[in-house]
């Protein structure tokens, strides 16, 4: 109610996921051309399909209304209901909701402007420029509403912007995410969720189903929650993996060999061997995991790591002996860009018949599904390497940035080695096993 209640000229929301706010958006805008002559409004989405649903709801609004309202008037002849606007009254005193989605241009006129998932739209600083003069005359006004999107933009910005009148929404004031579904449930979450910390609070006052969202969904990724759904613009620059949990891991005591040894390791189960193919800047790395089990838990140890700028045709001897020397049972290998061809090689030559080939190309879908198994590895601490002071550097140095499609993509300065170690321990998904012939 507040925000409907506010009148000033420029309104920001922070919001949480799932709200309903572009339903409160139509609302206001439906409730505006209804009741009044000659009002214009103009509503910027992500995508043509958000647009049009913003007047659907808004022809729902109207047809909810009572024939006999039309007396006081609250129903007033509907004129127009086109696929982008929605309008009311008869000329001269129509009143027209444009709604449309961000690749379009904005038009002229005197209206009020609003932007609903602001920091999605990939032109809004020049649509927010372009629809400015739209408030010049009368009593117009900018609305913009949105989840975070990182620190850095012009939603940002705005937020920020002391002049604006701002409204913040977190996932504790609306009942249909909290425990219990109350108005006296939300007003307890209210005074007592915004002093504790994210995990505590959705445990003591979230849904089931918001639980579940945070614990399995995100699979205890606090970070995106609290994008997601506490309203928090979080550093696009912080590192994914933090020194205090990647220190965690370090075996000091495990060697860094400069050649993997013919003879000195003993593997406690099955080897891999990830291939990250070097690229303008990078080297060829090659990393040896040994996978195993250990009172039920299966752990994964970084045993070698080797990065050369050699040609190629060195590069697959090295790997040839590499293979030979561990006993590596799966080999995964970089198979984008130059990759491809290293990869034919190995599949068309081979390592011998009891090794797997994988040739794999990258793609965000998969560099998350990686990163945010290694966290967790790294979290429950299944996973050791050696006090490698550039893997260690390249592990801190991936950051995670958030795409206009909603996804998240993972890369570093240098990150060489650490898509090897994340090829070595993950791959397609095959763990690597032993083969063994009936009655051995």
């Amino acid at each position: 109610m507040r925000f409907l209640s506010d009148k000033s000229t420029y309104r920001i929301v922070n919001k949480s996921r799932q709200l309903g706010f572009s339903t409160v958006v139509a609302l206001e805008c439906t409730h505006s051309a209804c009741t009044r002559r000659n009002y214009n409004a103009n509503i910027v989405s992500t995508t043509q399909e958000e647009a049009a649903d913003k007047l659907r709801i808004g022809d729902m609004l109207y047809s909810s209304i009572p024939e006999d309202f039309d007396k006081f008037g609250f129903k007033p002849i509907k004129y127009k209901n086109a696929e982008d606007v929605l309008a009311f009254h008869m000329p001269p005193y129509t009143s027209t909701i444009t709604s449309k989605p961000g690749t379009s241009a904005i038009r002229g006129g005197k209206k009020d402007m609003y932007y609903d998932e602001a920091a999605f739209i990939k032109e809004f600083p020049r649509l927010y420029q372009a629809g400015l003069p739209a408030i010049t005359r009368g009593e117009g006004r900018v609305t913009v509403v949105s989840t975070p999107f990182g620190e850095s933009g012009l939603y940002h910005e705005l937020w920020n912007e002391p002049k604006w009148s701002h409204h913040k929404v977190p996932w504790w004031e609306s009942r249909f995410m909290v425990r219990g579904g109350s108005y006296d449930a939300v007003a307890e979450a209210c005074e007592l969720a915004p002093e504790m910390d994210t995990v505590s609070r959705v445990d003591m006052f979230g849904s089931e189903k918001l639980i579940d969202i945070l614990h399995s969904g995100l699979r205890g990724d606090i970070i995106a929650f609290q994008t997601e759904y506490e309203c928090m613009f979080v550093d696009e620059a912080e590192s994914y993996f933090t020194l205090e949990l990647l220190t965690t891991c370090v075996d000091k005591r495990f060697p860094i060999w400069k050649r993997y040894p013919e003879e000195g390791y003993t593997p406690l189960g099955d080897i891999s061997i990830g291939v990250d193919l070097a690229k303008e800047i990078d080297s060829t790395v090659f990393t040896v995991v040994d996978h195993y089990e250990e009172e039920g838990v299966e752990r994964k140890k970084v045993v070698f790591i080797y990065a050369t700028r050699a040609d190629y045709e060195d590069q697959f001897n090295e790997l040839k002996r590499l293979v030979a020397a561990s006993g590596a049972r799966r080999v995964s290998i970089d198979a984008t860009g130059p990759g491809q061809m290293f990869f034919e090689k190995a599949e068309r030559e081979g390592f011998g018949a009891n090794v797997i080939v994988e040739g794999i190309s990258f793609t965000n879908a998969k560099k998350e599904a990686w990163a945010t198994k290694f966290k967790g590895d790294l979290q429950t601490e299944t996973v050791s390497y050696p006090n490698h002071s550039e893997l260690l550097d390249q592990i801190h140095g991936i950051k995670r940035t958030k795409t206009t499609s909603n996804f998240y993509r993972f890369a570093g300065k240098k990150d060489d080695y650490f898509w090897s170690l994340m090829l070595a321990l993950y791959g397609e998904g095959t763990r690597p096993v032993r083969f063994y012939k009936i009655g051995w």
